[in-house]
């Protein structure tokens, strides 16, 4: 390895698409994953609602995952960078 090669350490970052305590009941919240030194994203959202809904896409590109509360509260999303084999590399928890 060249000593300007340095390899990609695992890694897993997430945002919405605005301010997350702008949301109002009922309005959508898009989430955006992205992995570095990963094949694969796997999610999991649960909210104050009880609703919980999970996935898994490659990393190759941003992830994109929406949801919705019906009343005020919370959602909490929590994803995994997985290597090939599916094994976790990155793990990290947003809401």
């Amino acid at each position: 390895m060249a000593s300007n090669d340095v390899p990609t350490c695992p890694a897993i970052s997430g945002r919405t698409d605005r301010d997350p305590i702008s949301y109002r009941a009922g309005e959508e919240i898009a989430f955006e994953l992205r992995a570095t030194g990963a094949s694969r994203i796997r999610w999991t959202r649960t909210g104050d609602d009880g609703a919980t809904a999970s996935g898994e896409e490659p990393a190759g590109a941003p992830v994109a995952v929406r949801t919705a509360l019906d009343r005020p509260g919370f959602v909490r999303l929590v994803a995994e960078a997985l290597d090939g084999s599916g094994a976790a590399v990155a793990h990290g928890e947003g809401g």
